[in-house]
This record gives structure tokens, C-alpha cells and sequence, in this order.
């Protein structure tokens, strides 16, 4: 009597920079001594809901809007607390009405320019400056995405 063995090797895949909320589709195929494999049926998948901001709803509000990230900076600027008693609430309505985005996705973003008034005061004289910019990202842009759940690479960050 003969006996075969066969060796199964399990090797899995990491797949990066997806999209909180989004619907993916993949297909594989494997790599052997003999050569490629065939390639597999195509399989669907979601990522989860993260945060407030990623959602499959305000994700889309993401993509319908290019110029998304100057309407956030304008809302933001706009409602700077330099110029208006209630910034968080001015920020959010302003957002909620031009984007579209819910409300505590649209707070995350008032949250994040009292963050720059805060922290970047000085560095921010000039919004859109290379140093407004590094203090931003460095004080703030990390609170923004915590709250939004978006990842860094996706975040809408006006300046």
C-alpha cells in the first residue's frame, strides 16, 4: 500500500489603506513550485463603520465633493472663535448645511479648529502657512481622526 501526504501551507493576506464604510471585492489565486493557480471567485466584502465620519453616508458626502476639503476650511474659518460667540455650533450647522455631513461627524471638525486656536494660535496667523500645517498635524490632526475614525491618508484636512 502507497501512502501520499500533501502539505498545506496557510498564508493570509493583509490589505491596507481601505476605507472605513466601503465595499470592497477581491479575488486570489496562489503561488506554488509548479506555478500560479487559477484565480478564485470573485468574494465581496464591508469594512465597519468607524467613528463619526465613517460612515457609509458621510463617506459618500467625501466623494461627491472634490472641493471638500476648501468648504471644511471655509466653514472652519468662518466660524473661528476670533469671530463668533458659539464656534462649535456655528461650525457644525455651517458643515451640516454645505456637506451634508451629519452632526457629530460635523463636530469633530469644530472640535478640531478649536484644537488649532488652542494649540496653533500662533502658528496659524496664517491658516494655509507651512507652519499652521506642521502644528495642525502634529497637535490636532490626530484627535481628528480618532473622533472621525477616518484613517489619516482619507481625512479631509482643510489646511
Amino acid at each position: 500500500s502507497s501512502s501520499s501526504s500533501t502539505t498545506t501551507t496557510l498564508i493570509s493576506a493583509h490589505l491596507s489603506d481601505l476605507i472605513p464604510a466601503g465595499s470592497y471585492k477581491a479575488r486570489v489565486r496562489a503561488r506554488s513550485a509548479a506555478g500560479w493557480g487559477e484565480w478564485s471567485e470573485e468574494v465581496s466584502f464591508d469594512t465597519p463603520e468607524l467613528g463619526e465620519c465613517a460612515t457609509k453616508r458621510d463617506i459618500g458626502v467625501y466623494a461627491l465633493y472634490p472641493d471638500i476639503k476648501d468648504r471644511l476650511g471655509d466653514c472652519m474659518i468662518e466660524c473661528s472663535p476670533l469671530r463668533v460667540g458659539h464656534p462649535k455650533r456655528c461650525t457644525r450647522e455651517c458643515i451640516v448645511r454645505t456637506l451634508g455631513l451629519k452632526e457629530n461627524c460635523a463636530d469633530c471638525y469644530g472640535d478640531s479648529s478649536f484644537c488649532i486656536i488652542k494649540r496653533c494660535a500662533f502658528q496659524c496667523v496664517s491658516p494655509k502657512s507651512r507652519m499652521c500645517t506642521e502644528c495642525n498635524k502634529a497637535k490636532c490632526v490626530p484627535l481628528l481622526r480618532q473622533c472621525t475614525g477616518v484613517p489619516e491618508w482619507g481625512l479631509k484636512i482643510p489646511y
